[in-house]
């Protein structure tokens, strides 16, 4: 071999170890990553959308790999109670983008089909002997080449899940969400379908509630909380459905609870449900008729109430559904005829954004969570926020004269709630003689000018 050729295979080979470091300091060994699953709910449910893996010890570099270096398969199981094992053979996923992250790790996108998800992308799947959905123990694999292994762990990252927090009533678990703001905020409940309820031990955390559509997360998006000023989400799980056995009254208990242990504004607590869900919702304000400020039914699934009952309905109501649902729209049509002052919106037909083909006209839940309710120029969001208990606030006072230069002031506001009942709040001030000034009294500003000494001149609430 001349010179010439020496010099040439030399820096050849000098390239090589300069382009791919691990060739060079560590040729025999094969260095083990871990990766997570990523998750986004989409309109018909969660699916996994990349994977998320550590940084080797020489760091990622998007210069020497490219998406289709890489190999994903995915596989899922999930046990049941009288289904057959929820299964799927393994399929390929398709990478088709590679991001680098702040923390050195690396970000795999995976194409997902949000209109007809593929097989392998989904992360809830269906049981058909129990009717409902099931959370999935998904595998993957991804290969590269023989320098690295990478080894699943069991976090899927789950950015809007996240932001809600976990807790258990009685027989319910739920999931709620608080918001960002300060002061007494409004609280929506959620009452999922059936379809949401559990199925097995696995499931009774809360997560398919949340996970299955997005009719619910989207309670918690930027754009809902800024209609309502930033507002509670609570999306209870129901183990044996909202009607048959979740009583109305676990319900309240569990929404007097929450709002004692949080800033919930209690004359703004909005009730909402979908298919058994808008059942049982309509059954909770019946049982507690002065305690939710609005209830909205989506899809109300069967109607095994009278005519008078639902005359009977004090709580304004928005009864949202879509007339394809053929096994229910005379369900909805009824409650919307017998609820005093009911709003019925009935799409002709279901369709969302994200989703490019109609939909099941029973998922309602959609219409619901994607706010496309509109009514006297009012989304139905809009409408909801400007629901509330209170009809009227009144502050009275009087003055009892004290030796001296002194006089006792009391102030009592009264709060007028809907259905005749009353909130009162009494503070009684030591002032100076025709004094005039601003006091607290309760959660309230009041201003009172008391010139002529035992005479109130003037009373009114400050903001």
């Amino acid at each position: 071999m001349n010179k010439l050729n020496k010099i040439i295979i030399t820096g050849i080979v000098a390239t090589l170890l300069l382009v791919f470091p691990a060739l060079n300091a560590h040729a025999d060994t094969v260095e083990t990553l871990s990766f997570d699953l990523h998750g986004t709910v989409h309109q018909l449910g969660e699916l996994i959308d990349g994977l998320v893996v550590e940084a080797p010890e020489t760091g990622w570099n998007l210069e020497i790999i490219a998406p289709e270096m890489f190999a994903v398969t995915a596989y899922h199981t999930a046990d049941v109670i009288w289904s057959e094992a929820v299964t799927s053979a393994p399929v390929d996923r398709q990478v088709i983008s590679l991001q680098v992250l702040e923390d050195g790790r690396l970000f795999i996108e995976l194409a997902v089909n949000p209109t007809s998800p593929n097989p392998g992308e989904n992360s809830v799947g269906w049981a058909p002997v129990e009717n409902r959905g099931v959370l999935l123990a998904l595998t993957y694999t991804l290969t590269l080449n023989d320098e690295f292994t990478f080894v699943q762990s069991d976090v899927v990252i789950r950015d809007e899940e996240s932001r809600f927090g976990h807790g258990s009533h009685v027989a319910m678990d739920y999931r709620y969400f608080v918001p960002n703001v300060e002061g007494n905020r409004p609280l929506i409940v959620w009452l999922h379908g059936i379809g949401d309820g559990t199925a097995t031990q696995s499931t009774e955390d809360g997560l398919v509630p949340l996970l299955g559509h997005r009719g619910a997360i989207n309670l918690a998006s930027d754009e809902s909380q800024a209609i309502f000023g930033g507002a509670y989400v609570l999306v209870p799980q129901s183990r044996n459905m909202w009607v048959f056995g979740t009583s109305p009254s676990m319900i309240v208990e569990l929404v007097q609870e929450f709002a004692a242990t949080h800033n919930v504004d209690t004359d703004r607590i909005y009730l909402a449900g979908a298919s058994i869900g808008a059942v049982g919702a309509l059954r909770t304000v019946m049982y507690a008729p002065y305690m939710f400020a609005a209830v909205i039914p989506a899809c109300v699934a069967f109607d095994n109430w009278t005519n008078a009952e639902l005359a009977a309905i004090t709580t304004p109501t928005w009864i949202v559904n879509a007339i394809t649902c053929h096994g229910h729209a005379a369900s909805n049509q009824r409650a919307a005829d017998h609820i005093p002052n009911a709003i019925h919106t009935a799409f002709t037909e279901l369709r969302v954004p994200g989703v490019d083909r109609e939909l099941n006209g029973h998922y309602a839940w959609l219409l619901f969570g994607n706010n496309l309710p509109q009514y006297n120029g009012l989304s139905l969001f809009e409408w909801t926020a400007g629901q509330t208990l209170l009809e009227n606030v009144v502050p009275t006072a009087n003055v009892s004269q004290r030796p001296g230069n002194t006089n006792d002031l009391t102030i009592t506001v009264t709060e007028y709630l809907r259905g005749g009942h009353t909130r009162v709040v009494t503070e009684t001030i030591e002032i100076r003689n025709n004094a005039s000034g601003t006091y607290n009294v309760g959660d309230f500003r009041v201003f009172v000018n008391t010139q002529g000494n035992t005479q109130i001149r003037e009373i009114r609430l400050v903001d």
